[in-house]
């Protein structure tokens, strides 16, 4: 700033007039940043504002229905692994059963799903539980949050409030973790009091509008394809109505910029009426041909559109014929089609880097290619000298000689990583060979700068031999 103020000053004060005296300027501005640029290696010290990007929501697919206490809980994450799924939803409370697992066995639950590696879905099963005022959710969370990042809270299952109510309800429990440091993703259901199916018009003026500091907000609904509403029972009618929930997921995405979980979603056909008469199982954990159909049906469009999902009901406490420790996940579950994650081949990485000669100092480009898996994608890199980086592309400066292992972690969308290394080795620049050596060693815009100052002093000194000439007369020149 005060080669700035000496330049407009020298202007103001007649020193140089007109077109030459900005000319001079300019060329000293263009000397100056270009030395700085030179310096710097191109990172001149300017920070450009950018608003935070919407984090990227996981894609959760698994069963729901086990309670934290379940004494089969490891037997059915078995057959959730084995399946490809990568997640389930797991009860700390049942109103309708009046459960109520222990804090203790909830922390062991959340300590399995990491030991397993899958998300696990913390569910209040409720309908008008006060959730928002609950001490036992504030005893929950103050024990899990911090031991494991693959937590998703639902805070309520169904809840069934008006809607202003449940907004204000919503918006009490986030504005309430996220003051305890919470960091995971909310589920935040549609008013089950206004509920309308996925086809009705006023399906998306029945969810909740809230306001998250992190923006990590699911919206969620359940659907069913049961006996009772559904008069014209067929498969073709069951798979025509499981087409209407891709379009509200869709709806749901545009309208209101929101992820979607859908936490509950099975063959269950009678709904609490009656069962079909061509029931082949019954019970929670049971199916007819149509609800089957449609839930086949359902899973493979949110696999088209990618989206989350739950199936309910595994665990062992249907009462379901047949349904052993497992519940519907070797009744009707072994007939779905599986996550695209069973099927591919499993996320790999890779990267190369430019330029292949290294230099202290030299800006080196980082380059990752991601295959398979689950897209999208997030990088991360460890650079081995201490700093780290993130991004499909990313640059970085060694600034002494050595070796170092670059290692990339990529993950995708399904929490599925691969990582990946290699050494890069940073040597000395060659000796240069006298003073041209020297220039042309250094950057292009080094080369600019010297070019800049020499042109702004040459230009200078010609300036102001002329006006003393024309002042003093050619004898009086010293």
């Amino acid at each position: 700033m005060y080669v700035i103020g000496l330049a407009f000053s020298f202007l103001s004060h007649g020193n140089l007039g007109g077109t030459r005296g900005w000319l001079l300027v300019i060329i000293l501005f263009l000397g100056i940043f270009s030395t700085v640029e030179a310096y710097t290696g191109g990172d001149l010290p300017v920070r450009l504002g950018l608003a935070a990007a919407s984090p990227t929501p996981p894609l959760v697919r698994g069963w729901a229905g086990i309670f934290a206490d379940s004494q089969s809980l490891q037997a059915n994450l078995d057959i959730i692994k084995a399946r490809g799924y990568n997640g389930f939803r797991c009860m700390i409370y049942n109103s309708d059963l009046g459960r109520t697992p222990s804090i203790a066995s909830i922390v062991n639950a959340v300590n399995v799903a990491k030991a397993n590696g899958l998300w696990i879905i913390l569910d209040h099963h409720a309908y008008t539980d006060s959730f928002d005022t609950d001490p036992h959710w504030d005893q929950v969370v103050a024990a899990v949050k911090d031991l494991y990042p693959q937590i998703i809270w639902q805070p309520q299952n169904e809840p069934a409030y008006s809607l202003p109510t449940l907004t204000t309800m919503y918006q009490n429990w986030i504005n309430k973790v996220r003051a305890a440091g919470d960091t995971h993703w909310i589920v935040v259901s549609i008013d089950y009091q206004g509920y309308g199916a996925p086809g009705d018009s006023s399906f998306l003026s029945q969810f909740p509008q809230v306001t998250d500091p992190l923006n990590k907000i699911f919206y969620d609904f359940h659907d069913y394809y049961f006996y009772q509403y559904h008069p014209a029972w067929s498969v073709s009618d069951a798979q025509a109505y499981a087409d209407n929930v891709p379009v509200a997921v869709n709806s749901l995405i545009s309208g209101y910029g929101r992820p979607v979980l859908i936490t509950e979603t099975g063959a269950d056909a009678s709904g609490g009426g009656g069962w079909p008469p061509d029931t082949v199982v019954a019970g929670s954990a049971g199916y007819a041909p149509e609800s089957l159909a449609y839930v086949s049906r359902e899973i493979s469009d949110l696999h088209a559109i990618n989206t989350g999902y739950m199936l309910w009901t595994a665990d062992d406490w249907t009462g379901t014929q047949g349904a052993g420790a497992t519940g519907a996940l070797n009744i009707w579950g072994q007939y779905l089609p599986l996550p695209t994650s069973s099927l591919n081949p499993p996320l790999t990485g890779s990267f190369n880097y430019q330029p292949s000669q290294i230099f202290p100092n030299t800006t080196v480009t980082f380059s990752a290619t991601a295959s398979n898996g689950n897209s999208p994608y997030t990088y991360s890199w460890v650079f081995g000298d201490g700093t780290t980086g993130t991004g499909k592309q990313t640059t970085h400066k060694f600034s002494t000689t050595g070796t170092y292992n670059v290692t990339l972690t990529l993950t995708d969308s399904a929490q599925a990583q691969s990582t990946t290394s290699q050494s890069v080795t940073v040597v000395q620049p060659p000796p240069p060979s006298g003073w041209i050596g020297v220039v042309t060693q250094n950057t292009s815009l080094f080369g600019v700068a010297l070019v800049g100052l020499i042109a702004g002093l040459t230009l200078t000194m010609l300036i102001e031999r002329k006006r003393r000439k024309n002042r003093l007369g050619p004898n009086n020149l010293l």
